[in-house]
């Protein structure tokens, strides 16, 4: 009989490969020295996380309605309704973004 997946098992029982570790490392050293500007990488960081954000977004919508996933947690209609009010948002400004990219 397999166990339900939940989250209280403890971090530290599960093993990380080191190499894993020293595998970012190397990439993390290795950006040091890279031709790129501190400042411009940290606009390309914040503009993927953006990406990454309004895509969470919507799984967290659709999710949020689902009884199977939320049980007596669901939220109610006026809240879901704003959530993907914010939702919308955050894709308009993911467009905005875009356009100004390709325009300028």
């Amino acid at each position: 009989m397999k166990p339900k997946p939940n989250l209280s098992f403890a971090i530290m029982d599960h093993h990380i490969d080191p190499a894993f570790i020293a595998a970012f490392m190397a990439v993390g050293a290795a950006l040091c020295f890279a031709p790129i500007e501190p400042a411009r990488m940290l606009v390309w960081n914040a503009v993927l996380s953006g990406v990454a954000a309004a895509l969470a977004m919507n799984v967290l919508q659709l999710m949020s309605r689902r009884p199977k996933v939320m049980g007596g947690f669901s939220p109610p209609v006026q809240i879901h309704r704003l959530a993907w009010c914010e939702t919308t948002v955050m894709w308009f400004t993911l467009f905005v973004l875009g356009l100004t990219a390709i325009v300028c």
